[in-house]
């Protein structure tokens, strides 16, 4: 009984990365994306200043914070990968007989 009930708790953490991974995950890339954009931003204002080609431009103490967020988005991606392996084992790569060529990049 106790496994059993291990199994249904077990299939029901798949049934639920199944629907919903793709979509959070895609919410966590757009997130990521603006980021990413805010960090291109400060790097060019800061470049900007240092060539003396525009005033101030100067963000005081976000780089640690760009470093940190960086590393949550890291983490929140790799996580993403170890559950989709864990979850979908054979048939990430495989389905019907058919190799899923573009699935081994994830």
């Amino acid at each position: 009984s106790s496994s059993a009930d291990g199994q249904d708790e077990r299939s029901a953490l798949r049934a639920w990365f199944e629907d919903r991974s793709d979509i959070y995950m895609g919410a966590v890339i757009c997130l990521n994306v603006v980021f990413v954009y805010a960090e291109l931003e400060r790097t060019g204002a800061q470049a900007g200043a240092d060539l003396g080609a525009t005033s101030g431009g100067r963000w005081p103490d976000v780089e640690v914070a760009f470093s940190v967020i960086a590393n949550i988005f890291a983490v929140t991606f790799l996580l993403e990968l170890f559950l989709k392996v864990y979850f979908e084992r054979g048939s990430l790569v495989c389905q019907g007989g058919q190799l899923q060529k573009l699935n081994i990049f994830d």
